[in-house]
């Protein structure tokens, strides 16, 4: 009787080790794999935002250039 307790606990031992290294090795290629996707996600959005900031601050730019060119090119045509 004692030999097979024994025989139980060591076929258990083992298979909870090989369980826990299957799961744990699972787990970890699960996260590194979300952390991927989050990180990409992240960088689009931060691209994103970044290219529309530029492209607003560009457009402003450009409209009060607009708006500086028409004045003075109204002040022109009005004469001295």
């Amino acid at each position: 009787m004692l030999v097979y307790a024994i025989a139980f606990i060591i076929i258990m031992s083992v298979a909870s080790f090989v369980t826990f290294r299957i799961v744990n090795d699972i787990i970890s290629r699960n996260i590194e794999k979300e952390l991927e996707i989050e990180a990409t996600l992240i960088k689009d959005m931060i691209l994103t935002a970044t290219d529309t900031s530029i492209r607003n601050h560009l457009r402003t730019t450009a409209e009060n250039n607009l708006a500086t060119t028409e004045y003075y090119y109204n002040q022109y045509l009005d004469g001295p």
